[in-house]
């Protein structure tokens, strides 16, 4: 079977940073970056939104950063759109798939990152015919293991809390209780082949049958 991780790679994330004021909203200096996700119908969550305390509540809490915004793009079309806008302007961009950073970098890692929240792209497909599952990248673990064991009863290395995002985890290894029989997720990347190979928002990976 080939995974296709999408959008998560999508993101090509700028070098520069803001400086953000205390309470995190855009400063006037950077109107032009809200002007612009507006323009282009971008789901948008400020400081003044009533769900930007739990769009920037932490998981280590020791590392409180801030974000200039939070959006939640529903189509890839609109993820290209915030790394335009956010290039424009300066603007750190930030994938956040799950938020299970100790870093806090699902945040930015600092004050006046502009997150794109992934959440809304958890599509879960697997193709019988050719083993490729495609997989959004704001799903999290335990969709993924339940969705391709009942679409094909097929399985993957992961780790154990079903509530963290492939975004990371894959990325950075994914390390489970099934690591002990076959490795880590990335062991099943060939990078001679096609299949373990980047196509602009797709990362492709071979596995296997449970």
């Amino acid at each position: 079977m080939i995974l296709s991780i999408t959008t998560f790679s999508a993101l090509v994330t700028s070098v520069l940073g803001i400086s953000s004021t205390h309470d995190g909203y855009i400063s006037a200096s950077n109107q032009s970056l809200q002007a612009c996700l507006a323009g282009k119908s971008v789901p948008l969550s400020l400081n003044s939104s009533s769900d930007w305390a739990s769009l920037i509540d932490p998981y280590n809490l020791r590392l409180k950063y801030i974000p200039t915004a939070v959006t939640l793009p529903n189509t890839p079309q609109q993820v290209s759109d915030i790394v335009v806008c956010a290039a424009a302007a300066g603007v750190k961009v930030q994938a956040r798939s799950g938020g299970h950073s100790y870093g806090s970098f699902s945040l930015g890692g600092k004050n006046g990152s502009l997150v794109v929240d992934l959440r809304n792209f958890n599509t879960i497909s697997l193709d019988n015919s050719t083993g490729i599952v495609t997989v959004g990248g704001g799903a999290r673990l335990g969709n993924l293991g339940l969705g391709i064991y009942n679409q094909g009863q097929r399985a993957l290395p992961h780790g154990t809390f079903p509530g963290v995002g492939i975004g990371g985890h894959y990325t950075h290894g994914g390390f489970g209780y099934s690591s002990r029989r076959w490795g880590t997720y990335l062991a099943f990347v060939d990078p001679s082949s096609p299949a373990g190979r980047y196509f602009g928002r797709t990362l492709q990976i071979n596995a296997g049958y449970t």
